[in-house]
């Protein structure tokens, strides 16, 4: 039975059984000293080692239009569930449909919110108490990573447990299928998404 661990370090845990045969070299009459081993169990360990970025469990990214016409919060902000961020000249509210921290603010009172020509969020909100971390995984790296496997995660001194919740169907970036990679073009990953267990992640800064 195959029980795997991942690691950012991953890991792949095994029984494995030796048997030696022993095969006479010529047919002699004369005894044939044989010497037996025992079979025996033992643990291998094959790591896969990657990097990823921390992220919010939850974020939002508001895109208003038109006149600004109040604005009730700041960056860095906590707000909580329905608070009202900010409303436009047409009555258009932006609601924060979970309580969190607002990260990002790009509109001004009394100014023009022109962010989706510009191709940038109004306002963004993170819930920065649940924290998770997502991965690139190679092709490689995919074949042997499951959902449900425990991770180990280390962030600076620190060592933290999790788990692989979600992987992603297919992968993303560059060339699949044996195509060259063009110059600056990534090899295809695949994401998948790691939660921590119930520890203390107050020390650890979302996008590192």
């Amino acid at each position: 039975m195959k029980k795997r661990t991942i690691g950012i370090i991953l890991g792949l845990t095994a029984v494995a059984a030796v048997i030696f045969y022993v095969w006479p070299r010529e047919s002699r009459n004369e005894a044939v000293e044989v010497e037996t081993t025992a079979v025996t169990q033992a643990d291998f360990r094959d790591v896969v080692s990657t990097v990823g970025i921390i992220e919010p469990t939850e974020m939002e990214s508001f895109t208003g239009q038109g006149p600004v016409n109040e604005i009730n919060v700041e960056v860095n902000e906590e707000v909580a569930e329905d608070d009202v961020l900010a409303t436009y000249l047409d009555g258009t509210e932006l609601v924060a449909p979970f309580a969190g921290t607002v990260i990002e603010l790009n509109i001004e009172e009394d100014e023009v919110d022109a962010n989706a020509q510009q191709n940038q969020p109004s306002l963004v909100l993170a819930n920065l108490d649940n924290l998770q971390v997502a991965v690139n995984l190679s092709k490689n790296e995919a074949s042997q990573i499951a959902v449900d496997q425990v991770v180990e995660l280390s962030y600076l001194d620190n060592e933290y447990e999790g788990i692989v919740t979600q992987i992603d169907s297919i992968a993303t970036n560059g060339q699949a299928g044996g195509v060259p990679l063009q110059a600056g073009q990534n090899a295809p990953t695949l994401q998948a998404t790691i939660s921590f267990k119930k520890e203390d992640t107050s020390v650890l800064i979302p996008g590192f």
